[in-house]
């Protein structure tokens, strides 16, 4: 009459699974750290190809720059068809600088690198050249302004790239 009564479950009177809490937190914080290391890796990676993108941007800008100083001093003073194809070239490149400038300004989250009011001032002289050419007009003094600018921005470039 007073024997002891055969248990059916567990310790806490139903037939639950008792011990899954530990291997299920074993398992989150597994997870947890795999999580952890991916992002690691994620972001070395990424701040790799941060810094190698960074400086071919910056080997680009001063290639097309060269290849803009090279086509401004093909430029003939005597205004020939060639000139204006030359001219094209020289805005060809400093398009190109102006467009990779935006893009490591992008990839840095500066607010600007190389200044715009170098390149606007390019563009001006880059017009008022090509108006002269299209009038006939002499062109020595736009030649020479272009030089000036493209030697000022190439000195832009340099000091940027000393101060960094």
């Amino acid at each position: 009459m007073y024997g002891y009564k055969k248990r059916s479950g567990n310790y806490y009177g139903s037939n639950t699974k008792v011990g899954k809490g530990p291997l299920v937190s074993v398992i989150m914080n597994v997870v947890l750290g795999v999580a952890v290391i991916a992002l690691l890796v994620c972001y070395i990676g990424a701040n790799r190809f941060q810094s190698s993108g960074k400086g071919e941007i910056i080997e680009q800008i001063q290639l097309e720059l060269t290849r803009a100083s090279d086509s401004s001093v093909k430029l003939s003073r005597s205004g020939s068809t060639t000139t204006s194809l030359n001219l094209a070239e020289v805005y060809s490149h400093i398009y190109s600088i102006q467009k990779m400038n935006d893009l490591y300004v992008t990839l840095t989250a500066l607010n600007e690198f190389i200044p715009y009011r170098e390149f606007q001032a390019i563009y001006t002289t880059i017009e008022a050249f090509d108006s002269a050419l299209q009038k006939g007009n002499t062109t020595i003094a736009y030649q020479t302004q272009l030089t000036d600018e493209l030697a000022s921005l190439t000195s832009t470039i340099n000091n940027l790239l000393a101060a960094n």
